[in-house]
């Protein structure tokens, strides 16, 4: 029995042996068939002559008992080895569904650990990732090389309250796809709250991440909201963000919290800056 914690690839591996198994057994009851079939033949001489020399007289009953007792053993081989096949079919069809069953675990696993209205990663998986990144410490024992920033989108209450959930579905969407763009692959961007984002830069301190975070606010600020029936603008769209490097012993949340503080003094100055933690 697979434990709770078996990989889909040992699951795999589970089902591939069992088919294996099943097969092996088919094929060992039909050697034990041809054996059986071949002692029948090779001593049908002895058998014949237990009958008697015409094959009418003699020891007529030993020989009946022995013909009995091989068509009795050839009957159990031949049901067993059908009986085998079989099994080797349902094992076939139960490696199948196995396999089949951990891939939609393995997918729902994965959808878990994503925010299903902009694709982002949610809280948890980002937390994961970071302690993850956060365990690989750099030379002599230093810090990792990486950052994250932190983003509160400027007046988003009244954005909904303005233009509806749909349009602000919407701007939840289009803020993922623009850190996605500016971040760029391997760094995983994530939607911790209702309108809070965050970004795990690898290979980089806060410093050289704020060029990065730059743009993202750069290329939210040059997009104004319009109505889409009107063409009439409902205002700009803008965000704060806060950044923050690794420091040696650093957790999780000492950074998640250094830059949402970050981020906050920037929203207490008007909103719309980048600023890295103290």
């Amino acid at each position: 029995m697979a434990s709770n914690d078996s990989s889909p690839d040992d699951l795999r591996q589970q089902a591939r042996d069992l088919r294996s198994a099943a097969d092996k057994i088919n094929k060992g009851l039909v050697k034990v068939l041809d054996m059986v079939e071949a002692v029948s033949r090779d001593n049908q001489a002895f058998i014949t002559y237990q009958g008697g020399p015409d094959g009418g007289g003699g020891n007529s009953n030993h020989a009946k008992a022995m013909n009995d007792a091989l068509a009795l053993i050839r009957s159990q081989v031949a049901a067993l080895t059908g009986q085998a096949v079989a099994f080797e079919e349902t094992m076939c069809q139960c490696g199948d569904v196995m396999t089949e069953v951990t891939e939609k675990l393995h997918q729902v696993t994965r959808q878990a650990k994503m925010d299903p209205l902009t694709g982002a990663a949610n809280l948890d998986r980002f937390r994961e990732a970071l302690a993850e990144a956060l365990r690989t410490a750099g030379p002599g024992g230093a810090a990792p090389r990486l950052a994250i920033m932190v983003g509160d989108i400027d007046n988003f209450a009244a954005f909904n309250d303005r233009l509806g959930r749909p349009v602000g579905d919407q701007i939840l969407r289009l803020i993922v796809q623009t850190m996605q763009s500016q971040a760029g692959p391997g760094n995983l961007v994530a939607r911790l709250e209702e309108d809070t984002f965050a970004v795990l830069m690898h290979g980089c301190d806060a410093a050289a991440a704020a060029p990065v975070a730059e743009a993202i606010r750069a290329t939210l600020s040059s997009r104004q909201v319009k109505n889409s029936q009107t063409g009439e603008p409902l205002g700009q769209l803008t965000i704060s963000m806060g950044l923050d490097g690794a420091r040696p012993g650093d957790t999780p949340e000492r950074m998640l919290a250094r830059a949402d503080k970050a981020m906050h003094l920037c929203k207490q100055r008007g909103g719309n800056q980048v600023k890295a933690s103290a």
